[in-house]
């Protein structure tokens, strides 16, 4: 069970949140800007605090003082992100308090919202675990193919015989890797060739002061 797709389970349940707190505000609320600034908020609150504008910070400050609950749903979301980055920083014992930090934070927060992506991470549970254990993902995934495709170019294979190495079907599928253009294929090939060659210059040359 990939990182993306249990980080997305929260954020499905915060955009829910999202539209919840703007009906209240659309029925309840006196002020009709306080509806269009919620309605508005979508970016601020599925963006990584560190990718975010500085209008954007202003926005997310905003709904911390006007609607604790839509701040608590994304404060729930950033908990889960964060699990994956106490992960590679501190190391799976940690990741796995922290998920069950999260787990009994997101039982006792009192939002209807978060209890579906809750009960999906504890049926999965254990496949979480597994993902955090052997620190996969499908960016990892996605990355590593990107690289293997761009390799095997290098090394001269065939479009074709790398889509049957790959297990693609289609060429769509292949297309999706294709970043990288003839000429600097070539160039690649060249600066590659290059270090190789200096590499085993500079070994022989090693070797034979040493005899």
């Amino acid at each position: 069970m990939d990182p993306f797709h249990v980080v997305a389970w929260a954020t499905e349940a915060l955009d829910e949140e999202r539209r919840s707190a703007w009906n209240r505000a659309r029925r309840e609320a006196a002020d009709p800007e306080l509806a269009r600034r919620l309605k508005h908020s979508r970016h601020a609150l599925w963006k990584n605090p560190e990718d975010l504008t500085p209008r954007q910070q202003v926005k997310l400050a905003w709904i911390a003082t006007n609607d604790p609950r839509l701040h608590r749903a994304y404060l729930l979301k950033e908990g889960l992100r964060t699990i994956y980055r106490i992960a590679a920083a501190e190391g799976v014992d940690a990741a796995v308090k922290a998920l069950d930090r999260w787990l009994s934070w997101a039982v006792r927060c009192r939002l209807p919202t978060v209890a579906d992506p809750a009960c999906k991470i504890k049926r999965h549970y254990e496949a979480i675990l597994h993902a955090i254990v052997e620190k996969l993902s499908n960016g990892l995934i996605e990355s590593t193919n990107t690289k293997t495709r761009l390799m095997l170019l290098i090394l001269g294979v065939p479009e074709r015989v790398v889509m049957q190495i790959m297990g693609w079907s289609s060429t769509a599928m292949a297309a999706r890797y294709q970043h990288v253009t003839g000429g600097i294929l070539k160039d690649v090939v060249e600066r590659v060739g290059g270090l190789i060659w200096q590499v085993a210059k500079d070994a022989d040359g090693g070797d034979s002061e040493a005899a």
